[in-house]
């Protein structure tokens, strides 16, 4: 199933303010539901939780105890988890009650607590009655941007830079020995292969005790 990620950040600000059942539903995804309605059709939607993890709180904490970035990792990674694991379930039973024509697949969140799902409109319409559920919006998805020019990579000697490093004047911290070495780094993306050669022995993803980390989205 494709998500709209940067729909899901954007999601977050809208989910902190309860709504009415009826003005649960975006306008984009009401549209959508009204043509499934005609044609007997299925939707794709995002359904947020109203109950979304306190990470300001948890800040708080970490920040008083002068915890250091493993301890800060863990305790993020797994409270979103297990939060996302206890506000979910009765969504989540809702939806395992329904046969495959009502609801024709679901995957559920935990870095936003958020559940997507393909289904028929009357049980995103439903879902617009739980009070557990902050919005229902479209889960449409991703367009891809074409490249604005094809053409072989320039050639790169061995041990050099690619030349977008030199246009920032990296090289010039390198001289003066800021290189970056130790330093650790985040990518956020659909997703990483920890066991390319080029990352697998520095993948921090693969130490089994950082829990989550490789698999976020």
């Amino acid at each position: 199933m494709n998500r709209k990620i940067t729909c899901l950040f954007l999601l977050v600000l809208l989910s902190i303010y309860p709504l009415p059942a009826q003005e649960k539903i975006s306008p984009r995804l009401d549209d959508e539901l009204t043509i499934a309605q005609k044609t007997g059709t299925t939707v794709r939607a995002l359904v947020v939780l109203q109950d979304q993890f306190n990470l300001t709180a948890l800040e708080q904490q970490l920040s008083i105890s002068k915890s250091n970035f493993q301890e800060r990792a863990f305790r993020v990674i797994t409270g979103l988890q297990d939060h996302a694991q206890q506000t979910q379930a009765e969504v989540l039973g809702y939806l395992q009650s329904k046969n495959s024509q009502e609801v024709a697949e679901w995957q559920n969140f935990w870095i936003m607590n958020a559940i997507a799902l393909e289904a028929r409109p009357e049980v995103i319409l439903e879902l617009s009655q739980n009070s557990e559920v902050a919005l229902l919006e479209s889960d449409t998805g991703i367009e891809l941007i074409q490249p604005v020019d094809r053409q072989p990579a320039p050639s790169v000697r061995n041990n050099s830079s690619e030349p977008g490093l030199r246009v920032i004047n990296a090289h010039r911290l390198w001289n003066i020995g800021i290189t970056g070495e130790g330093v650790i780094v985040m990518n956020m993306d659909t997703g990483v292969d920890g066991l390319h050669p080029a990352l697998a022995a520095r993948w921090r993803g693969n130490d089994p005790n950082v829990p989550g980390l490789g698999c976020l989205v």
